[in-house]
């Protein structure tokens, strides 16, 4: 039985550091969208900017960068979040595997 080995199924693959990447590319795309997303928070625009036909309209304006800018600040700590659930499943696949590992040879020593 030395030498055996239980596969996948066809395409399907974990690698470990494949998640690790994952996860640093998502964090950091997260990190470099946040520091965007920063810079609108508050229009620099005024009722006046508006013109004066238009100047009721500010408010609604305002109030929906507002939302954009919230949706978008959340939206950002969610792909950390996201990077940091990715980096925990690697930490885990790597355990098991490790512990799948070491149960293997301990069957092929006994044998």
């Amino acid at each position: 039985m030395s030498g055996s080995t239980v596969g996948a199924p066809d395409g399907y693959s974990a690698d470990s550091d494949t998640m690790q990447s994952a996860a640093g590319a998502i964090k950091e795309a997260a990190d470099d969208a946040k520091s965007n997303v920063e810079k609108t928070g508050n229009t620099e625009l005024t009722e006046q900017d508006f013109g004066e036909a238009h100047t009721k309209w500010h408010q609604k304006y305002s109030a929906g960068v507002e939302e954009i800018d919230a949706g978008a600040t959340e939206m950002c700590v969610m792909l950390s979040s996201f990077a940091a659930q990715i980096k925990q499943a690697r930490a885990e696949y790597d355990q098991a595997e490790a512990q799948q590992q070491a149960a293997i040879q301990n069957l092929e020593r006994d044998m």
